[in-house]
């Protein structure tokens, strides 16, 4: 495992913090949720759909996205064994049993393109913002879209930086107002979350984004749903 794996695994295994972001809503997971169930409703599922989730984290809101859909087959990757613990707790309570592989998502994605493995919707939640440059990004793109079947999905919520902005205006202007904000968190968390952010969080515009995909192989590319600085992807 990479230095920069180990500290970003290190933070979420330090899940108390992470789930403050959840139970208080900071980063707009509700509303960025909604808008993912809605755009999987519209789709034409097999029988047995298999879904992959990168970066799944304790899958919270993937059991709720899921709950509904008839015989899904889940995969939830993250590089924290403490995670993944509480992602089966939350995919029991919704009678799913899940697979779970603690691992950095770029090599298990290898894996699954050895093996000829293949999903209906692959997912990934504020996790692709950790890779540093827009080529990794879009090389990760590229498997992705390998491990899709033909007629399936990505759907990715994560960060963003306005048009035009750079990442250290994004440091020293969007993220100074969200800090600001987190009034739930002391000032140990808040100095654990700025150390972590500062070092590992790498948004891309979002044009950058849709060019990257488009660049890996995806034609239907869409933001159905932005809010703030965060946005929802598609891709087919």
């Amino acid at each position: 495992m990479s230095s920069q794996n180990s500290e970003i695994k290190e933070f979420f295994d330090s899940w108390s913090v992470y789930q403050k972001f959840i139970e208080y809503n900071y980063m707009h997971h509700q509303e960025l949720f909604s808008a993912t169930a809605i755009e999987l409703a519209k789709k034409n599922l097999p029988a047995k759909p298999r879904f992959l989730d990168l970066g799944c984290g304790d899958a919270y809101f993937a059991a709720k996205l899921c709950e509904p859909i008839k015989n899904i087959q889940y995969t939830g990757v993250d590089l924290s064994e403490v995670a993944l613990d509480y992602a089966r707790e939350n995919l029991n309570k919704v009678s799913i049993i899940p697979e779970l592989i603690a691992g950095d998502i770029s090599s298990i994605l290898d894996n699954f393109i050895a093996n000829k493995e293949r999903f209906d919707i692959i997912f990934s939640s504020f996790c692709i913002h950790h890779f540093q440059s827009l080529e990794d990004k879009k090389q990760l793109f590229e498997k992705i879209k390998q491990c899709l079947n033909q007629n399936g999905i990505f759907i990715q919520i994560d960060i963003s930086l306005a048009a035009g902005q750079t990442r250290e205006q994004y440091m020293s202007q969007t993220m100074l107002d969200f800090y600001s904000g987190l009034a739930a968190f002391s000032e140990a968390e808040l100095s654990f979350t700025r150390d972590h952010i500062e070092k590992f969080d790498y948004p891309e515009g979002i044009e950058k984004m849709k060019n990257a995909l488009a660049g890996a192989g995806f034609n239907e590319i869409d933001t159905p749903y932005q809010i703030k600085h965060y946005a929802l992807f598609t891709a087919s």
